[in-house]
């Protein structure tokens, strides 16, 4: 898949509890949660995933200081969350406590305080009531449909597959993650990685994708991105480029 396929991204896309609340995540920004069964990552924010377990749920946070994050499309550092994250967490026993512990994490670190114009106590107490109607191993989807209470489009759940998927490199395995904005535009994020296909090419921060093997990108987000990338038959496709610095467009091979 290319220079950065087997390598743990940087994953600083979508999926966001918190995360891409406002749209875009430089990769200096990241948090990661993680658990013994694969959960998400976050940016300017949280993402959640639930053990199919019900035993024990461990989440690990990483965090990078606010300080260091960029201002990328108007979108100050100051946006994010300066509390700071908590030390890992074992959770035992209950899959109630498990839903507890996404709702919690999204009280304290989503960034809207009004949480959409949602009541968030009460939307604890609607989806606790429905746990036990659940096997431990669709916990997670519950989850996922709290989340979806928010009505915010980069905050959601994902399952461990998924995000073991979304590990595995830099969705283009160039040096650069990207997240689609507001203007549906698909842009690379952060600046590659030095001697990275994306480097070599001339790939800059905020140059935005035009094409994915002959694929227009806009309006697709990191998963549809993914599955377009694992349908193609060759491990090396054509990426179409438009710089956001007057350079005229161009073509590399990933």
């Amino acid at each position: 898949m290319g220079w950065g396929k087997g390598a743990s991204a940087l994953l600083c896309l979508f999926l966001c509890l918190i995360s891409e609340t406002f749209g875009f995540c430089p990769v200096s920004s990241q948090s990661f949660l993680r658990q013994r069964q694969p959960v998400r990552s976050a940016c300017f924010g949280l993402s959640v995933g639930v053990s199919p377990s019900p035993d024990e749920v461990v989440v690990e946070r990483v965090a990078v200081s606010p300080s260091k994050v960029p201002s990328f499309d108007g979108l100050p550092s100051s946006l994010l969350s300066q509390e700071p994250l908590p030390s890992a967490a074992t959770i035992l026993r209950g899959d109630k406590d498990a839903l507890d512990e996404a709702w919690a994490l999204t009280d304290k670190f989503y960034l809207d305080r009004s949480f959409n114009g949602k009541d968030w106590s009460a939307v604890r107490e609607k989806y606790r009531g429905l746990v036990n109607r659940y096997k431990p191993k669709n916990i997670g989807p519950l989850v996922g449909d709290m989340m979806n209470e928010l009505g915010d489009p980069f905050s959601r759940w994902i399952d461990a597959q998924m995000y073991s998927d979304l590990q595995k490199f830099d969705l283009l395995g160039i040096g650069s993650p990207l997240s689609k904005g507001p203007d549906q535009k698909v842009r690379f994020i952060a600046p590659p990685v030095v001697g990275s296909p994306g480097e070599k090419a001339g790939v800059k921060s905020g140059d935005i994708v035009l094409e994915i093997a002959g694929s227009p990108v806009e309006g697709k987000n990191g998963f549809d991105i993914l599955a377009l990338v694992e349908k193609l038959p060759d491990p090396t496709y054509s990426i179409k480029v438009q710089p956001s610095d007057g350079r005229p467009q161009f073509e590399f091979v990933s």
